[in-house]
């Protein structure tokens, strides 16, 4: 009864925003915690509605009406409609629906002290569920965050989460880009899970677009 409610919700607000003006560009921003990747396009670019999953409501509230293109939606996704237990943290962007992995805990060198503060119950909702309620017809992209990857070979807790990315863009037939490939171990197990697409430093550094277009008419 619960998820058909915020189903409902999903719908009316699918209409509101289709009325609100016909755009082009839709991202959805899965884990989006600030919006520290989608939040500044969404800012820059009016013709960009982005949808941003956070369900730790004291983050959630820190963005909701910042923005009339910058959706955030107090839920997270996962492989079913519901409810699930979600695990708050010490440090906050690792919040995750996944509880910690003993082995990589006791493995983590990082300068964040990670410790679960309280386990909370949060719904859930599978993103086609999602895209049917909005009205959202395709995806041609799913963008896995940064910070999923880049400890993607020493945190087992990532290596899921990515593993259950690339489950659900292979159901709906989408490609996968993942950010911050920074190793060559990252990118050959980014390989093995099927991701199709990459960035990060040890594929290119940032460079301005002339200098990307000359290099590329070099090479023809």
């Amino acid at each position: 009864m619960f998820i058909h409610s915020i189903g409902r919700l999903l719908e009316r607000a699918g209409r509101r925003l289709r009325r609100f003006g016909q755009r082009k560009q839709v991202w959805i921003d899965v884990g989006a915690h600030l919006g520290e990747t989608t939040f500044d396009h969404a800012n820059a670019n009016p013709n960009l509605i982005v949808y941003a999953f956070e369900p730790n409501l004291k983050l959630a509230g820190q963005r909701m009406g910042a923005l009339p293109n910058f959706i955030v939606l107090p839920f997270a996704i996962a492989e079913t409609d519901g409810l699930s237990e979600f695990h708050l943290n010490s440090y906050d962007q690792a919040n995750s629906l996944l509880p910690f992995n003993r082995e990589g805990l006791s493995q983590w060198s990082g300068p964040e002290k990670l410790r679960i503060e309280q386990v909370i119950t949060v719904p859930t909702m599978r993103l086609d569920t999602f895209m049917n309620q909005v009205g959202i017809s395709r995806v041609d992209f799913l963008k896995i965050d940064g910070q999923f990857v880049r400890d993607l070979v020493d945190d087992p807790m990532d290596e899921a989460a990515v593993r259950c990315f690339a489950e659900v863009a292979r159901i709906l037939g989408v490609k996968t880009v993942a950010e911050f490939v920074d190793r060559p171990e990252v990118l050959a197990k980014l390989r093995t899970m099927g991701i199709d697409y990459g960035q990060g430093f040890l594929l290119h550094r940032p460079a301005p677009l002339n200098e990307l277009l000359s290099s590329e008419v070099a090479a023809a």
